[in-house]
């Protein structure tokens, strides 16, 4: 339940405390000492790999988990993978041995007029993408070179969604790790074609800059597979400027399915899937986002009652292009992108994806290391040291590692969408980047579980993170559509 608390914390300070005097202050919002009333009662997990993901994922893998907002130790993140058997075996066995946590900021807040509103963390939220995005690769190489044989699975759920598909964009680039030997997994990820958050809300806050849709080719033959729970806030935002009130109604239990209901994404209904190359989206239901708040809370509403609801105020579909009148509606950030477009201005983004997308520069690893350095202090650079992590979401043996901010250079290497309801801004006017030399990036603007863990105990390599604390808690149509899931993690 704590992360409920952060998701609503984080949520109701950015709308009532900017602005405000405690809004002015440097320090980090205080998370509630709140505690969930035991005669709340906690659904149960159950330990089985949904039908919705290949059946081979994680066998003879290596796991590089990335946590969301707030989860330093990514207990949560374990509960929302490891835990519901997301990387068991097809015989249900599971290799403890084979997770990384990457240790990062995991932090939320901007900058207001030049002073820091660190409300999770102590760092902006794009500061930490970029920490844990260094991290990952870090740790994706590592892994790597120690099992060239092994699959790799980079997952990454909320915040850390974009972290690990920019991980793999860069790997991708760069050559490193065969596209063959790399899967994504991203959960409520916020750049979710039409309805992220990212896709939604206009980019104009300094450390929360929103990136825009993606093109799917970025990531050549890595498949990456994107799950999104209809509600969610972060990944199935509706479009304010056609559905005003039905966005503004789910807003709150979007918040809470998002902080609380990922760990039971293997009991929902599959409602949509489709496939883009080599990334397939797939979108579950749980119910009516208010139906699932209220029974989070314990109030025993009957399923009734969100069939009712939903077809009295209509829950937005992730993944969905608004229209009226059978037309494309942009949402508020496309309409931004394409003022920005016509006045010759650039549009502030931070992600390597949307940098090189505005620029001829090739944005690589080595860049990114030193867009760490320069937030972070040139002191922070080459920090690194041995030290024993306590991940109470993970079992002994795990290894938790960091951004050292010092990754070692890499030579750089950098559609419409197959149905209306899915297309993405970026299709029509992207062009490849003609230069993918390694040089600077010069374009940026500024609980119980039923499997889970004790603590870490193994003394695992660790190297610590820059650029933030790491103390924290969490249309065109077209007649395709895939019919299964054409990733394989074998």
């Amino acid at each position: 339940m704590r992360r409920v608390l952060l998701s609503l914390c984080v949520f109701l300070a950015v709308v009532g405390q900017v602005g405000s005097a405690h809004a002015m202050s440097i320090e980090p919002v205080p998370r509630p000492g709140v505690e969930v009333p035991a005669s709340w009662p906690q659904a149960p997990q159950i330990r089985s790999k949904a039908a919705w993901l290949p059946t081979g994922l994680g066998d003879n893998a290596t796991v590089i988990l990335v946590p969301g907002t707030g989860d330093a130790d990514g207990a949560d993140q374990w509960r929302r993978t490891v835990d519901i058997g997301m990387y068991d075996t097809a015989a249900g066995e599971y290799d403890a041995g084979k997770v990384v946590i990457v240790s990062y900021p995991a932090a939320f807040g901007f900058d207001l007029l030049g002073i820091p509103i660190h409300l999770v963390g102590d760092a902006t939220y794009n500061e930490s993408v970029d920490v844990g995005t260094v991290g990952t690769v870090e740790a994706a190489r590592a892994a790597y070179a120690a099992n060239p044989d092994r699959m790799l699975v980079l997952n990454g759920y909320s915040q850390s969604g974009p972290i690990a598909w920019n991980a793999a964009y860069l790997l991708h680039k760069d050559g490193t790790i065969p596209d063959e030997n790399m899967v994504v997994l991203l959960g409520a990820d916020t750049r979710f074609p039409n309805t992220g958050v990212e896709v939604v809300v206009p980019s104009f806050i300094p450390g929360l800059y929103t990136n825009g849709a993606r093109d799917e080719s970025d990531t050549g033959g890595v498949t990456v597979i994107s799950y999104c729970v209809r509600g969610d806030s972060a990944c199935g935002l509706g479009n304010p400027l056609v559905h005003p009130f039905e966005t503004a109604f789910y807003l709150l239990p979007g918040f809470y399915i998002h902080g609380a209901d990922g760990d039971y994404v293997n009991q929902y209904t599959e409602v949509d899937r489709w496939t883009v190359g080599n990334t397939t989206y797939v979108v579950l239901d749980g119910g009516n986002p208010w139906g699932m708040l209220l029974r989070g809370l314990g109030v025993p509403v009957p399923t009734e009652f969100d069939t009712v609801l939903s077809a009295l105020v209509r829950v937005p579909m992730p993944g969905e292009q608004s229209t009226v009148a059978g037309f494309a509606v942009p949402t508020p950030r496309e309409i931004q992108e394409q003022i920005f477009a016509a006045v010759g201005v650039k549009l502030p983004v931070t992600d390597p994806d949307a940098l090189e997308a505005q620029s001829s520069t090739a944005v690589t690893t080595q860049s990114r290391v030193e867009r760490v350095a320069a937030v972070s202090g040139p002191e922070s650079s080459s920090r690194s040291q041995e030290r024993d992590v306590t991940a109470p979401g993970a079992p002994t043996g795990v290894t938790v590692a960091a951004a050292s901010g010092s990754a070692p250079e890499a030579d750089g290497s950098a559609a419409d969408d197959p149905r209306a309801s899915h297309s993405t801004s970026a299709d029509s006017a992207r062009e490849d980047p003609t230069s993918v030399g390694d040089v600077d990036d010069t374009s940026s603007p500024g609980d119980g579980s039923t499997n889970g863990p004790d603590a870490v105990s193994a003394e695992p390599q660790v190297a610590t993170s820059t650029g933030g604390a790491s103390e924290s808690d969490e249309a065109t149509s077209g007649p395709s559509r895939s019919s299964s899931l054409t990733a394989s993690a074998e």
